[in-house]
Order: C-alpha cells, then structure tokens, then sequence
C-alpha cells in the first residue's frame, strides 16, 4: 500500500477531501434586500414608540404646570388668609411672579424672570353664598379667583388679560390659564 492511496488523517487529506466536496459557499455579511428588511421592521416598531414618547413628554409637562399651578394657587390663597381685611383690596387685580419651582419672585425684574404669573380677583364685600334668590349677603367673606399662566412678561400677561376679560364676558378661558375659586373669610369677626 502506498501512501498517497490512504493517506492518514491530517492537514493535507483534509485539504484534499475540502477541494473535492461539494461546494456550498455563501459570502459572509448580509445582503441589501436583508437590510431593507431589517430596517423596515424596525421603522414599523420604532416610530410608534417615539411617537408616544413625545406624548409622554408633553403629557409630562402639562401634570408639571397643573400641579404648580395649583401649588402657587394655595400659597396665594394662605397669603390673603393671612392679610389684614382691610387691606384685602389692595390685592384685587394684582399679579405675582414665581419661578419654576414656584416661589415667589420680588423685585422690578421679577416678570421677565418668572416661570409663571399669577393674578388675583377680590369679589366685593357682602358675597351672597346661597343659590336661592334673596339670600343675606354675608360681609365677612369673599370670593377670589386665582388665575395662573405658565411663563412671565408680555406674554403672561396677555393670557391673564384675556382670562380676566373671558371670566367677566361668562366665556371659556384660555387653556394656558389655570383658574381656582376660594373663598376667604374674615376671621377677626367671627
């Protein structure tokens, strides 16, 4: 027997018996049309789900100004609380300034500076509290409105100017103004 006709096992009987099979050969990395497959069902997934997360983000920051609003809305309602009746008026038609944590902003700066603006409204003395006709107006309370827009200068206040003049025409508010009814009473007579 020779040996070249049973080789024994090694690199060359392999090398040999590779170059006589059947040859199955596929270039490795992935061709065009399994890319644009690829990338098709991923668009399919992706863009609804970019899409609600725009909707979170916006949804997000609509709860942020509500619940801010509210927020600047009981400090101002605890301040009148706690102001002389007397000078209860001197608050009617006056606006506030607060930054983006809601605190309250002083100053002559304080409304360009501001994240949001608050006004307040001071219904007259002798509110009558009752829904039926002839009710006994009562003198020691007083409704306020609170209204709260997000950002501070001309803007700001355009918007509050607006929900002034819709609240006192009985007409729908804008909806970058958040509006809160109170009542505030005077305590030193009761």
């Amino acid at each position: 027997m020779k040996s070249h006709d049973h080789p024994k096992p090694g690199f060359y009987s392999l090398v040999k018996q590779s170059a006589s099979a059947p040859r199955c050969f596929r270039p490795s990395g992935t061709s065009l049309v399994e890319v644009m497959v690829s990338v098709a069902i991923l668009s399919v997934v992706l863009l609804p789900l970019i899409g609600m997360l725009s909707m979170s983000i916006e949804t997000n920051k609509k709860a942020i100004n509500l619940t801010l609003s509210a927020r600047i809305s009981e400090q101002v309602m605890g301040e009148l609380q706690q102001a002389d009746w007397g000078t209860l008026d001197s608050w009617n038609a006056k606006d506030y300034y607060f930054d983006e944590l809601g605190l309250k902003i002083n100053g002559t700066t304080a409304s360009n500076l501001a994240s949001y603006t608050a006004r307040v409204k001071l219904s007259q003395a002798g509110l009558i509290v009752t829904t039926a006709t002839g009710g006994t107006p009562n003198l020691w309370e007083r409704q306020v409105l609170t209204l709260v827009t997000s950002g501070g200068g001309a803007l700001a206040l355009s918007r509050l100017d607006t929900a002034t003049m819709a609240l006192q025409n009985k007409t729908e508010i804008p909806r970058q103004v958040y509006l809160s009814r109170s009542l505030v009473t005077n305590l030193e007579k009761l």
